[in-house]
């Protein structure tokens, strides 16, 4: 709440109860100062702004690297599939076997190492000695 007022000079000031005068914020120039404090917050939000958007970016191609590269097997009515190789199998007894192959333990380390898992076919394919050296 405000009051009008009376200056000596004839123009209206508006006081406050508190008998101090309200200042327009409106009506008053912005100094340098203030401009280059409100360019430089300007500045740095939208800084901000683009460091998240790259953020996200990064996340989805990791995430789109990591699971939308591994097809997720199917299961049938009595088997299982493993979500790190994107294998199936008929029986629990295969599938627990799956668990302890060298093909299962490579896509492992590819998945923590954030590459794209590798088919059980590729796997056979490569020299699996290459990927399992003993440096002793």
């Amino acid at each position: 709440l405000s009051l009008q007022d009376e200056t000596e000079d004839g123009e209206d000031e508006e006081v406050a109860l508190d008998s101090q005068p309200v200042k327009k914020a409106s009506n008053r120039k912005k100094t340098k100062k203030e401009k280059r404090r409100e360019k430089e917050r300007a500045a740095a939000a939208q800084a901000k702004q683009q460091q998240e958007q790259a953020m996200q970016q990064q996340q989805q191609r990791d995430s789109g690297a990591s699971t939308g590269s591994t097809p997720m097997a199917p299961t049938t009515v009595d088997g299982r599939a493993c979500n790190t190789c994107g294998g199936s199998f008929p029986n629990a007894a295969d599938y627990r076997s799956h668990f302890r192959s060298d093909w299962h333990r490579f896509n492992q380390k590819l998945k923590l190492k954030g590459l794209a898992t590798i088919s059980e076919r590729e796997f056979l394919a490569c020299d699996a000695d290459a990927f399992f050296q003993d440096y002793d």
